[in-house]
């Protein structure tokens, strides 16, 4: 149960450092093109639309590699929202790894997290954060999908 709440709460870690781009100023990006791999620093100026999503490029963190597979729509609360996917496979060390899948819009305010779990052969969602009015919401998931907590806070 304790790895479980590690790597949770590791994964909401990396999850905001990735979304909000607080980490170091540069994160090396590396993109593949056929066989060929193109390595670029990409330095956390402002960003155009495919530059804060590019599908396929890899971000390398101190845990692992994610890769941004891209565009998805879902719906958080009452809105349909269009987000940024990566898939992640990480390494925490004592034996606490974690593969799953992370959505987020570019403006931070919406996220969903997945963990991949072996035992059902999928991602599971584990946490959404999304705006609803003036109010920011989370909502933490159970394995089995039902809601464990829930809340809204004002912005």
């Amino acid at each position: 149960m304790k790895n479980n709440i590690m790597a949770f709460l590791a994964v909401l870690v990396l999850g905001t450092i990735l979304i909000s781009g607080c980490g170091n100023n540069d994160n090396t990006v590396r993109e593949e093109t056929g066989t060929e791999e193109d390595i670029m620093e990409e330095s956390n100026n402002e960003a155009s639309l495919t530059d804060w999503c590019e599908i396929g490029a890899f971000v390398q963190t101190q845990y692992g590699e994610a890769r941004i597979t891209g565009f998805e729509e879902h719906q958080l609360g009452s809105n349909n929202v269009e987000l940024c996917c990566l898939e992640v496979d990480m390494d925490y060390g004592e034996g606490v790894t974690e593969k799953g899948k992370l959505c987020y819009d570019e403006d931070n305010n919406n996220m969903i997290h997945w963990k991949y779990d072996e035992s059902q052969g999928k991602n599971v969602k584990q946490t959404e954060v999304y705006e609803e009015g003036n109010n920011i919401c989370s909502v933490f998931y159970n394995p089995d999908g039902s809601i464990l907590a829930q809340s809204c806070v004002p912005q």
